[in-house]
């Protein structure tokens, strides 16, 4: 599916609203900044460990070696961005849950929908609604 520019936007203001919370809420520690630099990279595609690295001038080993004496793993803060971007979007009725699983970088709905329901115990409709 190619991204159209309404897609685009919806994913940008997402991103940019979440790096402003992650900047508001930024404390000591690697994670936070790690957090941030993964928002500013998920452009509907699932940030690498290289591109966060090399935005935090640090090698890839470094990095995991930080974020494990934290207490964390990439892959954890890659999934709490996933989820807080997943929960912006859906909080907007504009997007579908198609557009937001593939914002998230999901090959196909039902793979974000399995991973959302993972994440909350409810699904994206669900969450939705209210429910």
């Amino acid at each position: 599916t190619a991204a159209s520019p309404r897609l685009f936007a919806t994913l940008t203001h997402g991103a940019d609203l979440l790096l402003g919370d992650l900047e508001a809420a930024r404390g000591d520690g690697l994670r936070p900044r790690v957090a941030e630099a993964v928002a500013g990279h998920f452009r509907g595609r699932v940030p690498s460990l290289s591109d966060v690295a090399a935005d935090l001038a640090m090698g890839e080993r470094t990095l995991q070696r930080g974020l494990k004496a934290e207490g964390t793993s990439f892959q954890r803060v890659v999934g709490d961005v996933r989820l807080a971007l997943a929960r912006h979007h859906l909080d907007r009725p504009h997007a579908t849950i198609q557009e937001v699983a593939f914002l998230l970088g999901y090959a196909e709905p039902s793979a974000f929908h399995r991973a959302f329901k993972r994440w909350t115990g409810r699904t994206p409709q669900a969450y939705r609604s209210g429910s």
